[in-house]
């Protein structure tokens, strides 16, 4: 399991998981007496989502037809399939550590330090790339085929005025 297990249930022979991670998970036979002692196989999670902190930005996948990405305040970026009802596969908005401050500048109920809380995200329209906005004044931009960072941009630097200027 990739998140801490925080409760079992025993369904006849199978076991339903459910971690800290929003994930829950069916091991089928798990406790069938005739596979006692052998590696139970590796299952996939039949349901995952945000899991700390709130849900802050989705946006559509142009020419996909039925993708979506989300980005909130559990450092996960998420692309799922809205016709199958499943993820598709996880992110990480930003690799850069650091501790939750005590008094917070941007309202959040997260765990997580501002440069892993995302405030907005944007599809390019070519479907290729999307960019995430941080609490901590960041734009974080990616690639959609393997949701990996290509490059941030500090946007601290040029102040509040400077970057309103530079979107008009």
């Amino acid at each position: 399991f990739s998140h801490k297990v925080t409760s079992a249930f025993v369904r006849g022979k199978d076991l339903i998981v459910g971690t800290q991670g929003s994930e829950i998970y069916i091991v089928q036979n798990a406790l069938d007496d005739s596979v006692a002692g052998t590696n139970i196989p590796s299952t996939n999670a039949i349901t995952a989502g945000h899991m700390d902190g709130e849900l802050w930005a989705v946006a559509a996948v142009p020419g996909s037809g039925s993708h979506v990405i989300t980005a909130g305040e559990d450092n996960q970026i998420l692309l799922w399939d809205l016709q199958t009802h499943c993820l598709i596969t996880r992110g990480i908005i930003s690799a850069k550590k650091g501790i939750a401050p005590t008094v917070k500048k941007a309202s959040t109920t997260s765990l997580y330090p501002q440069s892993q809380c995302a405030r907005s995200i944007s599809v390019h329209p070519n479907g290729k790339e999307f960019v995430t906005g941080t609490n901590d004044g960041w734009l974080h931009i990616y690639s959609l085929s393997d949701l990996k960072e290509i490059i941030s941009i500090d946007l601290n630097k040029y102040g509040q005025r400077k970057v309103s200027e530079q979107e008009g």
